[in-house]
């Protein structure tokens, strides 16, 4: 069953592409960020995490972001995922972004690697109107994550 939701899960990123194709300058970029993690029980989970940007080449400070998301897993291993954010973004309007989205995770094996799968519908600027709309898009996360398994 785990294969063949993995499957739906990656076939289903061939109509969610967000970004456009577009010739880019290469530059450096830094986002640092912390989060808190906490398990309700088994199946929920919340986290609360800051994140700041900077951009050309490390020089200058682009903005920082405030998310609080809340997420569950099923019994087949979907993680269904909502989360609220905020960006603060210096001589701007705050904006905000809401999404909502599906996961899943497979361990390699016995291994500390995983590859993960993301679906997410995001909406920026729900409630406001004016100021940095943008339209509704769907988006697609492939991930290989490194999870290091022993206590502290």
């Amino acid at each position: 069953m785990k294969y063949i939701i993995l499957f739906v899960l990656l076939w289903m990123s061939v109509f969610s592409v967000a970004q456009t194709v577009e010739e880019r300058k290469t530059e450096w970029s830094l986002r640092t960020g912390t989060s808190l993690d906490y398990k309700l029980n088994k199946a929920w989970k919340t986290d609360l995490s800051w994140e700041s940007r900077f951009k050309d080449d490390i020089t200058t400070y682009d903005e920082s972001i405030a998310e609080w998301g809340v997420s569950y897993k099923t019994r087949w291993d979907l993680k269904l995922q909502t989360s609220f954010r905020h960006y603060f973004t210096p001589g701007e309007p705050d904006t905000y972004r809401l999404n909502w989205g599906v996961s899943y995770g497979e361990f390699i094996e016995d291994s500390p690697f995983e590859i993960a799968v993301r679906l997410r519908y995001q909406r920026d600027n729900f409630y406001k109107k004016s100021e940095r709309e943008a339209e509704p898009v769907w988006r697609f996360k492939l991930s290989f994550v490194y999870e290091k398994r022993s206590a502290i």
